[in-house]
């Protein structure tokens, strides 16, 4: 429909994204941590979080990709950043 708002507001999700998560999800399904979700990020990008894990991957539309591992103790928390072209 013309002029109409997408629900959420977010961007297209990057082709160069999508590739990505396709990617990363035959290693996910081969992996031994199951529970993994899939998220559209609103800047174009997607999130994959690992429910009980404390651990989640955001792949931003430029291609970044930043890991989070989250630890009991806030000051533990941890957070590393890919540049998945190289």
């Amino acid at each position: 429909m013309a002029g109409c708002a997408r629900e959420g507001g977010g961007a297209k999700i990057a082709q160069t994204v999508i590739h990505r998560v396709e990617q990363l999800a035959k290693v996910i399904d081969a992996s031994q941590y199951p529970n993994v979700l899939i998220f559209p990020r609103p800047d174009g990008g997607a999130q994959i979080e690992w429910q009980n894990e404390e651990f989640e991957l955001d792949i931003l539309a430029d291609g970044t990709e930043i890991a989070y591992a989250f630890a009991d103790e806030r000051e533990k928390d941890g957070e590393r950043v890919f540049d998945s072209s190289v």
